[in-house]
């Protein structure tokens, strides 16, 4: 399965979705580094945040999990793509 996660590629598929999008990348990632997320976010067309997670590698749920959390709620809780029926 390396062999396919590695061939894999996100560019062209996210550049006309419009679901907000929270993209969270650990400080030392190494697998998905801060820069490829970031080259990603930018392209991204819909709402969308972008948080770095100090102190975090590729697993922060494991390394960083507070910080996630915390990060979670501020997306999720700003509440731009909730819709209310009136």
């Amino acid at each position: 399965m390396h062999d396919e996660l590695q061939a894999m590629s996100v560019k062209g598929g996210i550049d006309h979705l419009q679901v907000p999008a929270l993209f969270v990348v650990g400080e030392n990632d190494s697998i998905t580094t801060p820069s490829q997320v970031k080259a990603d976010y930018k392209r991204y067309k819909g709402s969308k945040s972008f948080s770095v997670l100090k102190d975090s590698h590729h697993l922060p749920l494991k390394d960083a999990a507070e910080s996630l959390k915390k990060t979670m709620l501020v997306f999720l809780e700003a509440g731009e793509y909730i819709s209310e029926e009136h």
